[in-house]
Formats: structure tokens, sequence, C-alpha cells
């Protein structure tokens, strides 16, 4: 906006490469953006696609998502902990940050299995 980027969350289920259309608008004290003209659109995506094959990935949107998360955060693409990261995510009713939590503790060399994410008395979140 205006020159400058903005970080922003989304209710709805996005996939990298994905566009829409949306007005901004002032919420109290929150800026919020307005989804404008319908669904958004998901562009064919080769290079996602084949990157997720490549790495063993499923071709789904929440791998798409860890994908690029670990991708802007400049996480080392590792398979194997990419797949962990979905796969420990199951428990979880909000699987996608559960996943990026998982996969963050991984690259820091922490411990991310299920034992510390789903032990009710050290559970995270």
């Amino acid at each position: 906006m205006a020159g400058r980027q903005l970080a922003v969350r989304s209710s709805l289920p996005l996939v990298p490469g994905q566009t829409l259309t949306a007005q901004i608008q002032l919420r109290g004290s929150e800026v919020a953006l307005v989804l404008q003209g319908g669904n958004p659109v998901i562009p064919e995506a080769p290079a996602l696609q084949t990157l997720l094959s490549a790495l063993g990935l499923p071709q789904t949107g929440e791998a798409a998502r860890l994908l690029a998360f670990a991708q802007e955060l400049g996480i080392k693409l590792k398979a194997a902990q990419l797949k962990k990261a979905l796969l420990l995510a199951e428990g979880f009713s909000d699987r996608e940050e559960a996943a990026e939590l998982s996969l963050l503790l991984a690259d820091k060399g922490l411990r991310s299995d299920g034992e510390l994410l789903f032990y009710p008395s050290h559970r995270i979140f």
C-alpha cells in the first residue's frame, strides 16, 4: 500500500499464488481487507506442484502454505521435517499454526514431536 508491504492474515484457506481483489477499510483502530468480486482465483502453479512433488508432499493447500511459510522465514526445505510437521499438526484444530510451530522448532534444533506438542501439561497452544 503506497509502496509499502503489509503483512496480513486471512480467514480464507489461501494458497501461494492465489489472487484476490480486496478493499481496505478502517474498522475502529484496525485495518481490514474486505474481499471484493467473489472467491479468490487459484492459478495453475506448475512450479509449486513440482516442488511439492519433489519433496514428497501432498498437493494440498495446507502443504503449500507450510512450504510458503518455510520459504518466507528462510527455513531450509527438508522433506522429512515438512512431512513430520504436517503429520503432527493433524491432531490440532488449528493445523496450519501447529505445522508451522513444529517446523520452526525442528529448524531451531528443538524437539517437535507429538509428546511435546500434545502432552497436556506442556501444551504450547
